[in-house]
C-alpha cells in the first residue's frame, strides 16, 4: 500500500508541473469555482464546457484529463448523471418513444378527457370544443366554469384508431434509427469534479507563491508571461510557471524559466527531471525551480548536475529574497 500511495504521489507531482493542470487549478481557486459540471451534448454525450474553454482542449480529451486527476488525487468526482447510449452505435443522442401498445406506431396522440357533470358525458376535449366554445357533444349544451370537470387523460393511435390509457415506452437513437428496448439501453456514469482538500491546499500554496514572485520581476524589468511557454530547438513549446526576460537578453537565451512545486512534505527529485527535460531543448541560461518547504537530497545532486537553480524557500518572500541574489 505504502509502494502505491508513493507511486500516486508522483504522478500528482507530474500533474502539477503540467501547464493545463496550473491553469485549471488557477481558474478554480482565483475565481471560486467549486465544482465543474458537464453539460449535455448530443454529440459526445456530457462536455465539460467551461474547462474546454480554460485548457482550449477537445472534449474527449478534456474528459480524460479529469478523469485522470481524480485518479491521482487532486480532484475529486461526484455522479451526476445517467448517460443513455445506443447499443448499436452507442451514440448519447437517444430519444424517448412513446408507442401504440397495439400497433407498436409512434404515431399516437395524447387526448384531455372532460365530464360533463349534468348529463354525465365524456369525451375528449377536442369533441366538446366547437367555434372556441365548449358544447357538449352528447346533450348540446354549452358548457361554462364548474359545469364540467377534467378527469384524466387517454391516448389514441392514428394509424389503428385504438385508445389506450399508457402507451408504449422505447428508447430510439436519432443517429442510426435503431430502436431499442430499456434493458438493452447501454448506462454509464457521469461525474462533476472539485478540487480535494489536500489539492486545494497544495494549489493555493503554488499561486501564491507565483503571484508575489511575478510581480517582482516585472518591477526588476522583466517582461513576464505566467504561466509561459518557450519553443525549443526541437519546435516544441514548453510550459513553465513563469517565463521572464528583459529585450536585450533574450538574443542571448538569456530567459528566466521558474517552475514552483509545493508539497505538505519534503519533494522528491521529479520536479528536477521533469526541468531538465524541458531546459535542455530551450536552452535557457536560467531555469530555477522554487521549491516549498525542502527538497531531497538526490533533488539537489540532480539540479547540480543539470545547472538548474533550487530555491527552497518557506512563503514567497524568502523566495523573492532568494531570487533576487541569482538573477543579479
Amino acid at each position: 500500500m505504502q509502494g502505491m500511495s508513493s507511486m500516486i504521489n508522483k504522478e500528482k507531482e507530474k500533474y502539477y508541473q503540467d501547464h493545463r493542470v496550473q491553469k485549471l487549478l488557477d481558474k478554480l481557486i482565483s475565481e471560486n469555482l467549486f465544482e465543474l459540471k458537464p453539460t449535455f451534448d448530443p454529440t459526445y454525450g456530457f462536455r465539460y464546457t467551461e474547462v474546454e474553454k480554460i485548457l482550449d482542449g477537445s472534449p474527449p480529451d478534456t474528459a480524460k484529463l479529469l478523469e485522470t486527476l481524480s485518479q491521482v488525487g487532486i480532484l475529486k468526482k461526484k455522479l451526476y448523471d445517467k448517460l443513455i447510449q445506443c447499443p448499436s452505435c452507442k451514440s448519447p443522442n437517444v430519444a424517448i418513444r412513446y408507442l401504440c401498445p397495439h400497433c407498436n406506431s409512434f404515431n399516437i396522440s395524447k387526448k384531455a378527457l372532460i365530464e360533463h357533470l349534468q348529463c354525465g358525458g365524456i369525451d375528449t376535449e377536442e369533441h366538446f370544443t366547437a367555434e372556441g366554445r365548449l358544447i357538449c357533444p352528447l346533450c348540446h349544451m354549452e358548457l361554462r366554469e364548474g359545469e364540467y370537470r377534467r378527469i384524466g387523460t387517454w391516448f389514441e393511435c392514428a394509424d389503428c384508431k385504438c385508445r389506450f390509457d399508457e402507451p408504449s415506452v422505447t428508447q430510439f437513437c436519432r443517429n442510426c434509427l435503431n430502436q431499442f428496448t430499456v434493458k438493452d439501453a447501454v448506462l454509464g456514469n457521469v461525474y462533476s469534479y472539485t478540487l480535494t482538500e489536500e489539492a486545494g491546499r497544495e494549489a493555493k500554496r503554488a499561486i501564491f507563491m507565483l503571484a508575489p514572485v511575478r510581480n517582482f520581476l516585472v518591477e526588476a524589468g522583466y517582461t513576464v508571461e505566467a504561466p509561459g511557454s518557450v519553443i525549443g530547438r526541437s519546435g516544441t513549446p514548453h510550459q513553465f510557471g513563469i517565463v521572464a526576460s528583459k529585450p536585450q537578453d533574450v538574443a542571448s537565451k538569456g530567459v528566466v524559466a521558474i517552475d514552483v512545486v509545493t508539497s505538505d512534505t519534503i519533494v522528491d527529485e521529479q520536479p528536477v527531471i521533469a526541468m531538465f527535460a524541458k531546459t535542455i531543448d530551450i536552452g535557457t541560461s536560467q531555469p530555477i525551480l522554487i521549491v516549498s518547504p525542502v527538497i531531497k537530497d538526490r533533488g539537489k545532486q540532480l539540479a547540480i548536475t543539470y545547472k538548474i537553480a533550487i530555491i527552497e524557500a518557506k512563503d514567497s518572500a524568502e523566495a523573492i529574497e532568494k531570487l533576487r541574489k541569482i538573477i543579479t
